[in-house]
């Protein structure tokens, strides 16, 4: 009996240690999702950004620059491209190209036509996710929305969509009524929403008492860990967000993310 018992304690033990090995992958993984994906959604919507103010420069209003819309890519070597199509006889065609860097534009090519107009699959395929009916999702500010896509692996694989409140100060910075689209099938089919808060959440960094904050503070209970939202908003206030959830106290300094403290 009490070799039977030793031996169950073992397994348990071995048991207990597996799950333990398991949750501690989980966390890193999640953690390293949040980085790494608040950075491209941070550093795709500043080249969204950039890009449009240098085609305002050149053309008076859109349909001067006879564009539909447009897309980000990562571009090989650092930075992205960001890509303004228009509508052609066979589907969506590139109008007008930006490659940009650090939030800035290092290259620029205007009415491409020709072979430089063809879109490849995946281009395409981000333009038609963000071409299908979006559901009602909630808007936190009394701006349109901006959408980042997520560019996808294939074609044919599942196509991820931030759809973000617009940030209307330079001192308040929106946390709430940014959502998550998921889209799925050869032709894109919306399957998926996730919202990263329940309410409104608008951070301010603006002086208190004539000094200003040296840290934002955000309780967040829908994840254990910090989400990618919560590292897109510390890149955009360029300040450190402490996040409180069920796992401790964590610190999001940028696309760093550590833990200050166990529950």
């Amino acid at each position: 009996m009490r070799a039977f018992v030793v031996v169950v304690s073992a397994l348990a033990a071995c048991f207990l240690a597996s799950v333990g090995a398991s949750a501690q992958v989980s966390e890193a993984a999640a953690l390293e999702h949040a980085s790494q994906r608040g950075r491209m959604i941070y550093d795709f919507d500043k080249a969204a950004w950039v890009a449009t103010d240098a085609l305002r420069a050149r053309f008076a209003t859109p349909a001067a620059a006879n564009i539909a819309g447009w897309i980000v890519e990562a571009r090989a070597g650092g930075g992205e491209v960001v890509t303004f199509y228009r509508s052609g006889a066979d589907g969506p065609v590139a109008a007008h190209v930006f490659e940009t860097a650090r939030a800035r534009v290092t290259g620029q090519r205007f009415d491409v036509s020709g072979e430089d107009a063809v879109l490849t699959p995946v281009q395409r395929r981000m333009i038609a996710v963000r071409s299908v009916s979006q559901p009602k999702v909630t808007n936190c500010a009394e701006a349109p929305l901006n959408t980042v896509v997520v560019p996808p692996t294939d074609a044919g694989g599942v196509t991820e969509m931030y759809v973000l409140t617009s940030q209307t100060s330079l001192e308040v910075f929106p946390l709430g009524g940014h959502t998550l689209l998921t889209y799925e099938g050869a032709t894109p089919v919306q399957t998926a929403t996730r919202a990263f808060t329940r309410s409104c959440i608008n951070l301010s960094t603006a002086p208190q008492g004539g000094r200003r904050p040296e840290a934002l503070f955000i309780t967040h209970i829908l994840d254990p860990t910090p989400t990618e939202m919560h590292v897109f908003t510390s890149l955009a206030a360029r300040m450190p967000l402490m996040v409180s959830t069920s796992s401790g106290l964590w610190e999001v300094s940028g696309a760093n993310i550590r833990k200050v403290r166990n529950p």
